[in-house]
């Protein structure tokens, strides 16, 4: 009979593992050239991140995208709507080091997706929710004067808790917020696996 308990204990510990399994995994970038097939589609994609020493006691990280096109080249590729988000930067307060805003890359599946972290008061020391913008790579149409991919925000919502800084606030981020709202227009289209 013990031994049977003893089954029955373990099984239901494995079974209780692989059930509450996340499907995401948050990509570790290190500083420099981060290579990834984000849209799967053979090439090798760069993800750069940068230091931007100024001259304060925390140093600022920045991020740039770029697709592999089928003729060798590499475009860049930017967050939102507009050109002036092709390099993204993370917030940090200066002289403690909270970060105010920031970036993940995350591997849902097969789908690469980036979840931006922001504090509504950005120059706060004090626990406050963070808002969570997610966004989906997306391929533009083709057509001349047009961006042939970029990351286009498919759901925002806020943290449950508090927090000093949004690096802590990621611990919130779960498989139900990967789960793709009507984000297609006429202009663009989700990349899905």
């Amino acid at each position: 009979m013990k031994i049977f308990l003893r089954f029955v204990i373990i099984f239901l510990y494995i079974f209780s593992m692989f059930s509450t399994a996340s499907e995401f995994k948050i990509i570790t970038l290190r500083s420099g050239v981060n290579q990834f097939d984000l849209n799967e589609d053979g090439e090798k994609d760069i993800v750069f991140k940068a230091m931007y020493e100024n001259n304060t006691s925390f140093a600022n990280y920045t991020y740039s995208f770029y697709m592999k096109t089928n003729y060798n080249e590499f475009v860049h590729v930017p967050v939102g709507k507009d050109f002036s988000s092709i390099t993204y930067w993370d917030g940090r307060l200066s002289g403690i080091g909270y970060l105010y805003q920031d970036l993940r890359v995350i591997k849902f599946k097969s789908t690469f997706i980036l979840v931006i972290a922001q504090k509504e008061d950005l120059g706060s020391f004090e626990r406050e929710k963070v808002l969570f913008d997610f966004y989906s790579l997306t391929k533009g149409v083709d057509h001349p004067g047009q961006l042939p991919y970029q990351w286009l925000k498919y759901n925002t919502r806020y943290t449950e808790n508090k927090y000093y800084s949004v690096d802590e606030a990621f611990i919130e981020v779960d498989d139900q917020d990967f789960f793709f709202h009507n984000i297609n227009s006429d202009k663009s289209t989700l990349i899905q696996k």
